[in-house]
């Protein structure tokens, strides 16, 4: 093995022809010599009926690179052409490249230098652009971070990745296309992968009747034989939504697959129930379709968040009738997080489950210390940063922060620009503040980092992080706000007299925690009390497997809805004719 070799493998069967003239393996070589890091050698194996021509020509223009090889293979297979490559590797690194890719300036260097910085990192990865007949088109796919339980549900790592040689596996030759998938499952089977951020290289959209049409039209079979042959998980549920990292954190505590909404919305899958975490009105047309390609026996269970439920009250009265009349025969359960919420549906004519924040709280670690000399408050609102009722909060969140110049405050969410609206010009504004956008961290950096944890939710519910928090020792604070006469009409914005006065009365709060804060003893009793009440992972299953067993009742009963509405329909033309 060279240490710190690139082993470029590409398997090739013919030639395509692109925009400048020259044929797309050419192109590919072209982007490789033109890599700034020369530590590779270039593997090409020709398979196929045309095989010998295409090493004929490969060896003869390529005759002074004394770093390209080029074998040969009689089946055309990719998978196949790949492992010829791998047997003749000598590099530290490989990499598998379809002849219809381009590298980008700096790709080598750049994972070269990737994985001296992650030395446990097996596989290195990065988003992708489509080509258009060789010329880059800007349309991207980006890849989530990697995640091995998502991984192991859905594909999304592309096989055009570097992999350390000692995670290098073979290309398994019965899965004719979706081999990737399998592939990188394999190569990270005892390493994790790492993302490395931006585009650094480009490939042509599938063709019409190649590999990707095969894809497309067998693949469930491909699912199952991948699933077969690399003995994974065949798992009833999953769990998808707009709230992405809530989903995932969920469908993991209750041993669920994830599938990202937009696999939903175009694949078919066999599962007997899809949890769907949140479901915003707004967002119907998107969130209904994921629904639509899973089986009529699956059953559908919904879990509303309090923006959720916010979006339900944005409805016309007419509209918010009709959705929660209709609600119980989409949906075999609602699920909701606070007997707030559930009271609030009630109202609507629609009856929901309750469960408080799922979680395993047992893990986390008890971080109580006594609050510094300067207090550091952490602030964190719920929502999207699209959403005006996200705005709104970080404007309430900001504004409290002004009251308390001689205090620090983390903000732990998206970095929004808000101008806050004042009574008269003497109350604070941003400029006055000490406050620090953190971005999303992870719990237990969070309470490492703050003294007093601010939520302000936009229902009166305790949210998980205040739980997680406050099972790790920490004071927190909820502004728990009553969204009924707050805003301007239309603007989504807190009016400047309730805003202030919320902001003075959760100051209050804050002051008062520092003066009184609670004792390590009184810590580790509020830690017991929660991990005792919030064991809701066993309550959410009960839902889950009571939605599965009572979907065949649903099914029927809304069979006999539609049965007596034909005939209905029926009986009135009857009487019609009569009349006549």
């Amino acid at each position: 093995m060279n240490k710190e070799m690139f082993s470029l493998i590409i398997p090739t069967n013919r030639f395509f022809m692109v925009d400048n003239g020259e044929n797309d393996i050419d192109n590919l070589i072209k982007s490789i010599l033109d890599q700034n890091y020369k530590s590779y050698e270039i593997i090409i194996v020709t398979n196929g009926e045309d095989r010998e021509f295409l090493a004929e020509y490969l060896t003869e223009k390529y005759i002074d690179q004394t770093n390209l090889f080029v074998f040969q293979n009689e089946e055309a297979s990719a998978p196949a052409a790949k492992n010829i490559g791998l047997v003749h590797a000598k590099g530290e690194y490989h990499m598998f490249i379809g002849s219809d890719t381009l590298l980008y300036p700096g790709l080598l260097e750049k994972y070269a230098t990737e994985f001296k910085a992650n030395p446990d990192a097996s596989l290195l990865y990065t988003d992708l652009e489509y080509l258009d007949n060789g010329v880059p088109s800007g349309r991207v796919t980006s890849f989530r971070q990697y995640d091995r339980h998502v991984l192991l549900a859905s594909p999304y790592i592309d096989g055009t990745s570097a992999v350390r040689a000692i995670h290098s596996k073979p290309w398994d030759t019965r899965i004719k296309a979706l081999q990737d998938w399998g592939w990188s499952i394999n190569c990270t089977s005892e390493a994790p992968a790492v993302k490395v951020p931006g585009v650094w290289y480009g490939m042509e959209m599938p063709r019409e009747g190649g590999l990707g049409t095969y894809f497309n039209e067998h693949w469930e079979e491909l699912v199952a034989l991948t699933k077969e042959i690399y003995n994974l998980p065949k798992r009833d549920m999953v769990v998808t939504g707009e709230n992405e990292t809530e989903a995932i954190r969920i469908s993991k505590l209750i041993e669920a697959d994830f599938v990202p909404l937009f696999m939903l919305q175009q694949r078919k899958f066999e599962y007997k129930l899809c949890l769907m975490i949140g479901y915003n009105v707004h967002h119907l047309d998107v969130l209904n379709q994921a629904f639509k390609l899973l089986p009529n026996t699956c059953a559908k269970v919904i879990f509303l968040s309090g923006l959720d439920l916010l979006s339900f009250e944005s409805l016309t009265w007419r509209a918010n009738k009709n959705l929660c009349k209709i609600l119980p025969d989409w949906f075999s359960k609602v699920i909701v997080g606070s007997s707030e919420a559930a009271a609030l549906l009630e109202e609507m004519g629609v009856q929901s489950g309750i469960c408080e924040p799922v979680a395993d709280l047992t893990s986390l670690p008890f971080k109580y210390t006594k609050i510094r000399e300067i207090p550091t408050i952490g602030l964190y609102t719920e929502g999207w940063s699209t959403e005006q009722i996200e705005q709104a909060n970080v404007v309430l969140a900001a504004t409290i922060a002004g009251y308390l110049p001689e205090y620090k405050f983390n903000y732990y969410g998206t970095d929004i620009k808000v101008d806050i609206p004042s009574e008269d010009p003497a109350k604070p504004n941003l400029t006055d503040i000490n406050i620090e956008v953190k971005g999303n961290y992870p719990v237990e950096q969070i309470a490492d980092e703050i003294d007093i944890f601010l939520q302000i939710p936009t229902f009166s519910t305790e949210d998980l992080l205040s739980t997680q928090m406050i099972v790790m020792g920490k004071e927190v604070v909820n502004a728990n706000i009553s969204i009924h006469g707050a805003y301007n009409i239309g603007s989504g914005d807190y009016h400047p007299a309730f805003l202030h006065k919320v902001a003075k009365e959760v100051v209050k709060q804050i002051k008062y925690i520092i003066e009184n804060h609670k004792s390590e003893e009184q810590a580790k009793a509020d830690r017991e009390f929660f991990l005792v009440a919030r064991s809701s992972k066993e309550v959410l299953n009960f839902y889950l497997k009571t939605a599965i067993d009572e979907e065949p009742a649903k099914m029927e009963r809304i069979k006999a809805k539609i049965e007596k509405a034909k005939k209905g329909a029926s009986d009135d033309n009857g009487t019609e004719k009569k009349a006549e």
